[in-house]
Parts: C-alpha cells; sequence; structure tokens
C-alpha cells in the first residue's frame, strides 16, 4: 500500500495496517480472553473498534452529500 503525502491520511493508513497486524498476530485463546475494564472480550472489542471505524467512514460521507446537497437548495431558494 503506498503512503499518502497527507499526514492525517498516512496516520489512518497507519492505523489501519496496525490494527490488522495485531488481528493477525493474536491468537485464538487471546481472543477470547476478557478485555480490562470493559465486560466484552478482545474478539469482541475488535470488532467494535472496526465497526465504529466503518460507520464513521459512511456517516462521513453522508454528511457530505447533504453538506452538498444543502448548498445547492439555499443557493436555488435564495435562503
Amino acid at each position: 500500500m503506498a503512503t499518502s503525502s497527507d499526514p492525517v491520511r498516512a496516520d489512518l493508513e497507519w492505523i489501519a495496517r496496525d490494527y490488522w497486524a495485531i488481528l493477525k498476530a493474536a491468537l485464538p485463546e487471546e481472543l477470547d480472553l476478557p478485555t480490562d475494564g470493559t465486560a466484552w472480550t478482545n474478539r469482541q472489542l475488535l470488532f467494535h473498534m472496526l465497526l465504529g471505524q466503518r460507520v464513521t467512514r459512511m456517516v462521513i460521507v453522508v454528511m457530505g452529500v447533504f453538506s452538498v446537497l444543502r448548498q445547492r437548495s439555499c443557493r436555488t431558494s435564495g435562503f
């Protein structure tokens, strides 16, 4: 994967690579151990981290679309 010149994107790419490295290195019995400070297992915590990241990325896209639509509607309606 090529690294980006944008520092934020580069950080996000690094986090994604690190997440998958952690997941691949974890033994099945380690994934089923409880986490510190939560009622979840390591497997459940990693799943929620991935789910949250994916949902957040989609929300950002949807909000961007609504932002453009709102700007267009305000321009045509005179608000």
